[in-house]
C-alpha cells in the first residue's frame, strides 16, 4: 500500500488510496466559462466485496453555498472493476468575476462511508474591449 505524505490527513489519504474509491472523469481543463455547462462522469472504483443498499450524495458548492445537490439510492455496486454512478449536468452560474466551485461526492450506508471533493474554476468571456492593455490574464479556450 502506498505511504501518506508528510502533513496529510488520513481522511484524505483514504480518498484516494482505498479498495473503494469516488472518482470524477474531469476534463484535461478544469476551467470553464461562467454561465456555460458542465458535464461531468462520476465514478466508483470498487475492489472489495458488492456494495448494497447505499446512498449516493454529490454537492456543488461555492463560498460554502450549495449551488447543486442530488441524492439517489443506488442497489448494488458490482466488485471488481469501476462503474459510473452519476452524470452530473449542470448551468453554471453566470458572472463577471472568476470564482471556483467544489464538487463533493458521498457514498454511505451498510457498511461504507467514502467521500472524495474536486475543484473547478470558472472565468467569464473576456471581452476585447475590456482589455484594453492587450494582456489576457486566463484563457480557458484551451484543451
Amino acid at each position: 500500500m502506498a505511504k501518506k505524505k508528510a502533513g496529510e490527513t488520513e481522511q484524505n489519504f483514504l480518498r484516494y488510496n482505498n479498495g473503494v474509491v469516488l472518482l470524477a472523469d474531469l476534463p484535461q481543463s478544469l476551467n470553464f466559462e461562467t454561465g456555460s455547462k458542465i458535464n461531468i462522469p462520476l465514478l466508483v472504483s470498487n475492489y472489495e466485496e458488492e456494495i448494497e443498499d447505499v446512498l449516493f450524495t454529490v454537492c456543488i458548492t461555492s463560498n460554502k453555498k450549495v449551488l447543486f445537490r442530488d441524492r439517489i439510492s443506488i442497489r448494488s455496486i458490482e466488485n471488481g472493476c469501476v462503474s459510473e454512478l452519476y452524470n452530473i449536468n449542470y448551468d453554471l452560474p453566470k458572472s463577471d468575476k472568476p470564482y471556483s466551485l467544489k464538487i463533493t461526492a458521498t457514498l454511505n450506508g451498510g457498511n461504507i462511508d467514502v467521500e472524495n471533493e474536486w475543484e473547478i474554476y470558472a472565468f467569464p468571456r473576456e471581452r476585447v474591449e475590456d482589455n484594453l492593455d492587450g494582456v489576457v490574464y486566463a484563457d480557458i479556450s484551451y484543451e
